[in-house]
Order: structure tokens, then sequence, then C-alpha cells
């Protein structure tokens, strides 16, 4: 039977990673390593609460306290450092799996000898309620970039292909996964993607890098791959027009953090992308951006929540 190894970074939510643990713990694989990486910075209050909240799982899981933060991508690779199995997976301290996550993945490289990741879908999750199903898209490499997606919890990779290929998450604040299968598919990754869901990927009210003003320092870096990886495709006119539009909603997402956000050419710039939007898949996306833009991410945040709970 296959070792897998499942790496939770943690930081800030001792009260949470307790239910992370639980839920692999149940997995109908029994053959797993959980590997705690602990970013709160050794000795802080965080670290000191996320120690006491494991103390009924020491026996169970390698805990690895960091010495400074690091943020989640860096963190998750020095999980993959101290990992043992022959596969390697991820989740986030706030997720849980579904019980036949690993298991599903497991039976799809077996079904598969070539393959060098398996990726399986989630429920979004906000306030206790599952709001939609996710899962991860794009047929090859023009397709990722031009439509895909996927989230770290859902992918499992052999640790021999990280190995060989000296593979890590890049330190940026947003787009961790984005940006890992990006690089991933500039090496030709073989993977498949499991139309199952997984595990349970929540939402939640709270301030989060992802969607602070830094956070656009991710964008350089993302658009940065996505041309590296499309200077070996080609793109008809329409679908030119249509990356050039996904880009501009990116930085309009990017706009509604920002506190001084009502300037001139932010508000031109808004305008302007909403007529070029009319009419395309990106129209109810740049709607809501709109609304979040005017009201403010956290207002506006608090409204999604409020009429969740009406509606649960």
């Amino acid at each position: 039977m296959s070792l897998v190894s499942v790496i939770i970074p943690t930081y800030g939510r001792s009260s949470k990673i307790s239910e992370a643990i639980e839920s692999v713990l149940l997995q109908t694989h029994r053959e797993i390593e959980i590997i705690v990486v602990d970013d709160n910075g050794l000795g802080s209050d965080n670290q000191k609460e996320t120690e006491t909240s494991l103390a009924n799982y020491i026996d169970k899981i390698n805990y690895l306290v960091l010495k400074n933060n690091l943020g989640g991508g860096l963190a998750r690779n020095e999980g993959i450092k101290h990992a043992l199995g022959e596969y390697v997976t991820f989740l986030d301290d706030d997720d849980t799996y579904l019980p036949h996550k690993v298991e599903e993945q497991l039976s799809a490289f077996r079904d598969n000898l070539n393959l060098d990741l398996v990726a399986t879908g989630a429920n979004i999750v906000s306030n206790g309620i599952i709001i939609r199903e996710h899962f991860p898209s794009g047929k090859d490499k023009k397709d990722f970039v031009l439509n895909g997606g996927v989230m770290t919890p859902m992918m499992m990779l052999r640790r021999k292909y990280i190995i060989e290929n000296d593979l890590g998450f890049l330190d940026t604040p947003r787009y961790q996964d984005h940006t890992f299968f990006l690089r991933l598919l500039m090496l030709n990754v073989r993977y498949k993607f499991v139309n199952k869901v997984g595990y349970n990927h929540s939402v939640h009210e709270g301030d989060k890098i992802s969607n602070s003003p830094k956070s656009i320092r991710a964008l350089p870096v993302l658009f940065k791959l996505e041309d590296e990886i499309l200077k070996d495709c080609t793109l008809n006119s329409k679908e030119l027009k249509y990356f050039s539009l996904k880009r501009k909603s990116l930085e309009f997402d990017f706009i509604t953090c920002q506190e001084n956000r009502f300037t001139i050419s932010n508000i031109y710039f808004v305008i302007r992308l909403f007529i070029f939007s009319l009419g395309s898949k990106f129209f109810k996306m740049n709607l809501s951006t709109l609304i979040k833009f005017i009201l403010g991410y956290r207002f506006h945040h608090n409204i999604k929540l409020f009429y969740l709970k009406l509606i649960k």
C-alpha cells in the first residue's frame, strides 16, 4: 500500500487545524503521514496556541515549527522536504478532506502509471453552506492559461517527480497554486483531472493576504509565466481579445482592494472595462467586482455573508 504525505501549512488558525487533521485521519486509505507546518513563527502567541491545539495529535503527525513566518508557498516547500510518501498532496488549515479523496486519486494513478499529477474537485463552502462545486480545468497549456484553474489541495503528485524536477511553490502573496501549475505545464507534466469532489474549501470573512493591496505583487509573476507558456501556443484574434479581457478583469479585482480606489484613472479604467466586457463570460464577474469597487471589498463580503445566513 502506497504511503501518501499530506502537507498542511497553518498560520493563525489554531481553532481550525484540528478539523483539517481529523478529516485526513478519516481517509479510507490508511497509509498516510500528516505533516503540519506551523508558519506562525517560533515562540509567537499563535504558534503556542497552535501547539496546544495539536496536543492530542502529536503522536499522529509530523509537527514542523518554522523559526519565522515564510508564507503559504514556502511553508509547503518545507513540508515537501520532510515528506517520505510515494505521493504528496496538500490541505489548507481551514479546509477538510472528504473520506475518499486520497483513495480516488491513488486509483487514478494506478489506472495510468505514466501520470505525474492527479487533481480532484472541491465543494466551495461559506459559513457552513455549500455554495457550489468547483473542478480543476484546463485540457492543455493554452486552455489552462485562457480558462483553467486548479487549487493546491486538489493536487496530488508523485514525490519522485517533485524531486527530479526540483519543484516547489513560489513566494507570492497570491496565485501560489496557479503559478505552481503553470510551472508544471512548462515541464510538460502528465496530469489527469478527476471529475469527483475530494474536499471542502472554505471561504470566509477575515483578513487574507490574497485580498490585501500588496497581493497585486503576484500579478507580474503570474503574467510572466503565462507569457512564457503562450510562446509555444497560437491564439486567434478572438482568443487574444479574450485573454486581454481576462487580464484587465484581474487588474480590476485588485483595484477593489485599494483604499484610495476612487481615482480618475481607476474610474476611467473601470468604466471602459465594464463596457468592453458586455456580452462576455467576464460580465458577471466584472459586475460583482464593480459592486465591490463601489462598496469596498469588506462591506461587499459582509453583505454576501448576511445573504447566505438568510437562505440557510
